[in-house]
């Protein structure tokens, strides 16, 4: 056993025992000695020496259950990355996500958003593949497109108007990337490299409920980022047009109409938004929206 601790309150024994059994259960072999390395995980050394006193084969039984759940949902929601990954390399990768940092969500088909999140800056300080991380991001930003609720349609949408907000449809999504992902998925099962590139997209689902995606150039895509997040359309124009340093004038509007035109006749616009629904984007449609938008 380690050094004698401090006394704790039961608060945080209780608080030491969930840590502590969350390790064991992520943790593909029980330790040879349990107790002592419950203690040394911070188990107060009581309750340690009673689930110590279990049989380490029944310890054991959850952390490989657990450890072939999460490989299982990170394969099926993952594919296209842990095609480039590689079979052999992805089952140590996830057993190090499981000891370093395991999933925090209840809900399991969140658990691959938070594999990818611990993944992308190791796979970058490991030289993996510069686009790995941009792969990742799109396979479960679609992942959500496909899975978000949609909201109710207006019967009749009032026309857009510099004074307020814009009506987006709710399976809309706004997404950055460094690198030409999106034209990998064209349904061939391409595994080469995407162009590094940088890629601005917004994502929907059409009538029949597939995922559509459509690049947009900057000052298109700095005008949505605004009014998804609330802004009214005259005032996401205007800071658009500082942003990318061009005057905003007859054509820098007519730019600006275009765009907006072809997404109302998409369905992924509706027309001017009500006060209910100004931010109708801003809201959480998934705990990982922000980095879904810009890794």
């Amino acid at each position: 056993m380690s050094e004698e601790r401090a006394p704790v309150s039961e608060t945080e024994r209780l608080r030491a025992v969930l840590r502590a059994v969350q390790r064991l259960a992520t943790t593909p072999e029980a330790p040879q000695n349990t107790a002592s390395a419950l203690v040394d995980w911070g188990m107060d050394e009581r309750d340690a020496i009673t689930l110590g006193a279990f049989p380490r084969e029944r310890l054991a039984v959850y952390g490989g259950l657990v450890g072939r759940t999460v490989l299982g949902a990170v394969q099926s929601q993952l594919p296209a990355t842990v095609a480039r990954i590689g079979g052999e390399q992805l089952q140590p990768i996830v057993r190090s996500y499981l000891e370093e940092e395991p999933p925090r969500s209840p809900y399991l088909r969140d658990v691959p958003f938070e594999f990818a999140i611990w993944a992308a800056p190791r796979w970058q300080a490991n030289d993996a593949p510069p686009f790995l991380a941009d792969i990742a991001r799109f396979e479960l930003l679609t992942f959500t497109v496909a899975s978000v609720e949609r909201r109710a349609r207006p019967d009749s949408p009032a026309p857009l108007a510099a004074n307020q907000g814009v009506w987006l449809e709710g399976t809309v999504h706004l997404a950055r990337f460094s690198h030409a992902v999106h034209l990998l998925f064209d349904g061939t099962g391409r595994v080469d490299a995407p162009e590094p590139k940088e890629t601005m997209l917004v994502l929907d689902r059409d009538a029949g409920d597939d995922v559509r995606w459509m690049e947009l150039a900057r000052p298109a895509f700095e005008v949505l980022t605004r009014v998804a997040g609330g802004a009214l359309l005259g005032e996401a124009i205007a800071a658009a047009a500082h942003a990318v340093g061009r005057p905003m004038d007859a054509v820098w509007i007519d730019e600006i109409s275009g765009v907006l035109a072809v997404l109302a006749e998409r369905g992924a616009l509706f027309g001017a938004a009500p006060d209910a629904q100004t931010a109708c984007l801003s809201g959480e449609s998934s705990p990982f929206r922000r980095w879904l938008a810009t890794g």
